[in-house]
């Protein structure tokens, strides 16, 4: 799912010579070569093309890139009585060839708040930065479902309450144990399907809204 890539480290006094360098030789390569040194230190990227991608599978996936799935625990322990009765499950499967990760959030679902929502993710166990990230991101998911049905989100039913959380706390504190959160994320485009899905016995088109 992930790939990336990482500059050679180099002295100032280094790049400025070769940047130099490279001026006499091609001026055009010289602009290329200094903003690819200033921006690229190191780039996630997504691949969802093929499967699309869901919270699970995203966590799974910084597994496999090396985070310490114990930050997982930690970060979600605070916010167990919020969450419910819950069990994580990760293991290592075989798909087809690949040797790959698996990852599982099994939970009982119960009515969880807009603002409990909110609060468990403040209260888990994330340094500054990743309990930004994972507000924004909550905030962004109900931005949008309270334009989508259009009721304040205080109002909102928020279905799987407890998974959203997980996800958004998991993600957070993985990304930050692999120093990601500052990093540049690139993705593909997102494979949603075709056709046809019934949710709460309504049938509605793919993409979801």
């Amino acid at each position: 799912m992930f790939s990336g890539f990482r500059t050679t480290p180099m002295s100032i006094e280094g790049s400025m010579s070769l940047a130099t360098f490279s001026r006499r030789m091609n001026p055009s390569f010289t602009a290329c070569f200094n903003i690819s040194l200033y921006l690229t230190q190191c780039m996630l990227y997504i691949d969802a093309a093929n499967a699309g991608v869901s919270g699970d599978m995203f966590i799974a996936g910084l597994l496999d890139l090396g985070a310490d799935p114990e930050k997982i625990d930690l970060a979600l322990k605070p916010i167990a009585g919020v969450l419910g009765e819950f069990e994580i499950i990760i293991k290592k499967v075989r798909r087809g060839v690949y040797s790959s990760t698996y990852y599982r959030f099994e939970f009982v679902d119960r009515q969880i708040t807009y603002d409990e929502c909110r609060d468990a993710i403040q209260k888990a166990a994330l340094s500054q930065p990743a309990r930004g990230f994972a507000l924004s991101c909550f905030e962004t998911l109900t931005d949008a479902e309270s334009k989508v049905h259009g009721v304040d989100k205080q109002s909102l039913h928020l279905h799987d309450a407890a998974d959203t959380i997980s996800d958004f706390v998991a993600v957070s504190a993985l990304l930050d144990d692999l120093s990601l959160l500052d990093t540049v994320v690139q993705s593909s485009s997102v494979n949603t399907g075709m056709g046809f899905f019934t949710f709460h016995n309504q049938r509605s088109t793919l993409p979801a809204p």
